[in-house]
């Protein structure tokens, strides 16, 4: 995956933090979902809201960790990285990064009364961030009709 990785030695976390792929962020997608169905079942007793802190605060650190690897990725292996995001079937799943973001930061908003503003800012920065993201695969042409399908399905629904 990393292709100048034989060259550089590199400590043995950050060789583990290069091999993280983009599609890991399909997995803090839906552990922040999972935290999200929990937090909607939340008013159901003490017990469940102790199960909610407890999947927030796990998700908030995977998130953290996987956006802390791919940053490290994008500076010591950019084109990798931007191999990785051109590529019409892992591409799509950088944008989870933002969505698991922006439904954090909506539970962050519900959960603590008194940290409306925090979890405002935290929804309407990365609803900008998406927004800029889907401006950059439009401009590289890969947010177009069918365009993220694979192409043997997308020549079979064109016929």
């Amino acid at each position: 995956m990393i292709r100048n990785q034989g060259a550089t030695r590199y400590p043995k976390f950050i060789k583990f933090c290069l091999r993280i792929p983009v599609g890991t962020f399909g997995l803090v997608l839906g552990l922040v979902g999972c935290t999200a169905a929990w937090f909607a079942y939340s008013g159901l007793g003490s017990s469940v809201t102790l199960i909610v802190s407890a999947f927030f605060i796990f998700s908030a650190i995977v998130w953290l960790f996987v956006v802390f690897a791919f940053v490290l990725r994008a500076f010591l292996a950019p084109e990798d990285v931007t191999a990785e995001l051109r590529n019409p079937n892992s591409g799509v799943f950088a944008s989870s990064r933002l969505m698991a973001a922006m439904l954090l930061g909506a539970m962050v908003y519900h959960m603590n009364h008194m940290n409306h503003m925090a979890g405002q800012l935290v929804v309407f920065s990365f609803s900008a961030l998406t927004l800029m993201f889907g401006s950059w695969l439009m401009a590289i042409g890969k947010l177009r009709a069918g365009t993220y399908l694979r192409p043997a399905v997308s020549d079979r629904t064109s016929s």
